[in-house]
């Protein structure tokens, strides 16, 4: 399971099974929110309320994008 964090910028993967929290790699992560898990191409996904956009990122911190930037709409 994935989780946000904003007071720590952090986004947490979190086993259901044991005590592992593992905070995912990626320096860009402020103020996450709205975190998804898509098993088909391994990618965390989540909103940034501080910059406006969606971005994604391998589960292991790598192949970091910018989906959509939202602020541009507002």
């Amino acid at each position: 399971m994935y989780v946000s964090d904003w007071t720590h910028d952090k986004i947490y993967q979190v086993s259901l099974i044991d005590d592992d929290v593992r905070a995912l790699d990626v320096s860009t992560v402020t103020d996450p929110t709205g975190v998804l898990y898509d098993p088909v191409s391994q990618r965390v996904i989540w909103g940034d309320t501080n910059n406006q956009f969606i971005q994604s990122a391998h589960i292991n911190g790598t192949g970091y994008a910018v989906l959509v930037d939202v602020g541009m709409y507002f």
